[in-house]
């Protein structure tokens, strides 16, 4: 997505949505002065227009105005969601507080039947949950052992995957590279190149499925860009979510490599 702030509302935007959330820590009264506005471009969606929010208290409002309607509001949503948070990031360096933003839900003033309220789950992977539940006790299990620290840190990243999509490929590998760390620490291995390749004999990975998602890390991990594309997206998370299912059955069945027949079991 591409931005610049603008000193009015562009004219030709004929069609307005309103999206609404909050700044977290809600009690700390996060807010700006007077409304921003932007230009928006959304590349993907082939879309441009104007976006103006407003924080008050930590209440959150912004105004999209686009020249033709939105077929999709959950995929326009995360380009919103990061232009507020930017916005919440210039205020928290500025005053030296550590802020978080929801974005909630959205309204069509001219047809309220398109009014959304945003979930916190993505649809592909929630598609797994009721699998992957009936280990959660194993998890919390291996979260005392040997494989807990690395997992624990794995963790963190998928769910700042989820909470920040335009990073999800830095996330995700970084996650995964904590599974890496387990196999060269706990078993002594001296070199990075070696642990990868211990890590997918043991968990049955094939290496262009890691490679697939550093890709997508690489240049964020050295200060650069790198767009998502919603496709490239859902791959990324599933992929993640498959290596670290193969990670959780590894330690659950007491570190045995797995085959291709327990990964297709899972």
């Amino acid at each position: 997505m591409e931005e610049n702030t603008l000193e009015s509302n562009s004219s030709l935007n004929d069609f307005q949505y309103i999206f609404y959330g909050k700044v977290h820590p809600e009690r700390a009264g996060a807010g700006f002065y007077q409304p921003v506005k932007h230009l928006i471009h959304i590349p993907y969606l082939d879309m441009s227009g104007t976006l103006e929010i407003n924080i008050i208290c930590s209440q959150i409002s912004a105004i999209l105005s686009v020249s033709k309607p939105v077929e999709d509001i959950w995929m326009i949503k995360s380009s919103i969601e990061l232009l507020i948070k930017q916005q919440v990031d210039v205020l928290g360096y500025c005053l030296g507080c550590g802020y978080n933003i929801e974005i909630i839900g959205s309204l069509n003033p001219s047809n309220i039947y398109e009014s959304v309220v945003f979930g916190v789950g993505v649809p592909v992977l929630e598609a797994e949950s009721k699998r992957r539940m009936q280990k959660s006790e194993g998890m919390l299990f291996l979260l005392n052992t040997d494989i807990g620290w690395y997992l624990r840190l794995c963790l963190n990243d998928l769910r700042e995957a989820i909470r920040s999509p335009k990073d999800m490929g830095f996330f995700c590998y970084r996650g995964i590279e904590s599974l890496k760390q387990y196999f060269q620490i706990e078993k002594e291995i001296p070199n990075d190149k070696r642990a990868w390749e211990v890590l997918r004999s043991e968990l049955s990975i094939e290496k262009k499925d890691i490679d697939f998602i550093k890709g997508f890390a690489d240049h964020v991990r050295h200060g650069g860009l790198q767009e998502i594309y919603p496709d490239d997206g859902s791959k990324i998370l599933t992929t993640t979510w498959g290596i670290v299912d193969n990670f959780i059955e590894y330690g659950l069945d007491r570190y045995k490599p797995l085959n291709e027949e327990q990964k297709d079991n899972r």
